[in-house]
């Protein structure tokens, strides 16, 4: 696809990172999945809280690092997205707390699972695809 990419990782020096951050188009955020719990700590503190600074937008991955996936709150650091593209399912927390504000824009990306599995879990859901593999949420007021 021609994109120049830069993986950050905790052994970067700072400035070398925050090079790469003002130069960048945008971060891809995902440095924490959805079953994180409590507030980052060490290394991923450290890299959490250089994205939260970056000047450039943010998309996260599922949901801000930092963020709790069902609470929406942020008990320590956490990241503020531009967007939000989460998958399978919204998680609670991106309309919740500090999550409705922390998500920017917030989309669900089908990533192929059968509405089958969704049942047999017991889990209601509507056929939010219809319009295309990526559809945009709203938050309810």
């Amino acid at each position: 696809m021609s994109v120049d990419c830069c993986v950050a990782i905790y052994d970067v020096p700072d400035d070398e990172l925050d090079r790469e951050f003002a130069s960048a188009d945008a971060i891809i955020d995902a440095i924490l999945g959805y079953r994180a719990a409590g507030a980052p700590h060490d290394g991923v503190l450290w890299l959490v809280d250089r994205v939260a600074r970056a000047s450039v937008p943010v998309i996260s991955l599922d949901l801000p690092s930092g963020i709790d996936a069902d609470t929406g709150e942020a008990p320590g650091s956490a990241v503020t997205a531009s967007a939000t593209l989460t998958l399978a399912l919204p998680k609670p927390g991106l309309f919740r707390g500090a999550g409705r504000e922390l998500a920017g824009r917030v989309y669900l990306g089908d990533i192929g699972l059968p509405a089958a599995l969704f049942r047999r879990l017991g889990v209601e859901v509507d056929i939010p695809f219809a319009e295309g593999p990526i559809v945009r949420l709203e938050a309810e007021p």
